[in-house]
């Protein structure tokens, strides 16, 4: 299946949504993340929400997510 690069910032956008939810994803993987202490929502909300722009430049879209847009229920 090829998938669109549309499509693909749609999937991360609600892979994050579904991620924002496990509240101890980044302490319970200490061992990979190096971080002891769990980011509070609106540093990990930043980081998901950068990366995910970051991804539509480099596909040479500007996908424009914000932090509000996580945060809506999906459709």
């Amino acid at each position: 299946m090829v998938m669109t690069r549309g499509e693909l910032l749609e999937m991360l956008t609600n892979f994050a949504k579904a991620y924002r939810k496990d509240t101890t994803s980044v302490s319970r993987n200490q061992h990979l993340t190096f971080i002891d202490k769990e980011p509070d929502q609106a540093t990990k909300d930043a980081i998901l929400v950068d990366f995910i722009n970051y991804v539509g430049v480099r596909q040479c879209l500007d996908y424009a997510l914000n932090v509000d847009d996580l945060k809506k229920e999906e459709e």
